[in-house]
């Protein structure tokens, strides 16, 4: 096993990757700007480009999401393993590539390649995270003590990756359903309200009356 300083390290890495990838989404945008004929208008600077801004704000929201799940994962993490190590370094190097299918779906927009790659990153991305939530709930040394990896947290990352399987499938196989496929991230939605419902039944139970 590693040192704390080294799963600090890993930590602060991987969350910088994810801010620098974040930001560069807006890159492709703001680049349009200053080749903008300044007789255009801005609202129709914005309509004219509703693709491009649709796509960012997609995968930003799709990055924070991801994001969240690994920081949530490792907030019961006290060291790591090479294979958590190598890992997490794979899932940062999805979250590196997202930009570049977001840039494409700019100029191919409905093309079924696209949508592929755009929706199996994220899918990939996602099974990377299902498999460190594995990996660590197997290992109790790797957990900390005083907050170990509930059973739940299997059960969340897996149905999570399960939709974006889906969503790769429905958007890749049905081309008029492209990446309206995404709205298939939303089914466990009542599954998650539910888990966390039974959490504070639980605590709730724990407090003393």
């Amino acid at each position: 096993m590693q040192t704390t300083r080294g799963l600090d390290r890993l930590i602060f890495f991987t969350d910088a990757i994810a801010a620098i990838a974040i930001t560069l989404l807006i890159l492709p945008l703001a680049e349009l700007v200053p080749v903008t004929p300044t007789n255009v208008l801005p609202g129709d600077f914005l309509l004219d480009h509703l693709s491009e801004l649709l796509a960012f704000l997609l995968s930003f929201a799709v990055i924070a999401r991801l994001w969240i799940s690994h920081h949530a994962l490792f907030e019961h993490v006290s060291t790591y393993s090479p294979a958590l190590r190598n890992l997490s370094l794979l899932w940062a190097f999805t979250i590196v590539v997202l930009p570049l299918p977001t840039a494409m779906v700019a100029h191919w927009s409905t093309d079924s390649i696209v949508v592929g790659f755009y929706i199996g990153t994220m899918f990939v991305s996602s099974l990377l995270l299902t498999s460190m939530t594995i990996l660590t709930h197997r290992s109790a040394a790797l957990q900390e003590p005083a907050n170990p990896l509930p059973s739940r947290a299997i059960i969340a990352s897996t149905l999570s990756t399960t939709e974006f399987l889906l969503a790769f499938i429905l958007g890749t196989v049905f081309q008029e359903i492209n990446y309206w496929a995404l709205f298939a991230l939303f089914l466990s939605a009542p599954v998650f309200l539910i888990l966390r419902r039974h959490d504070r039944q639980i605590l709730m139970r724990m407090v003393p009356r």
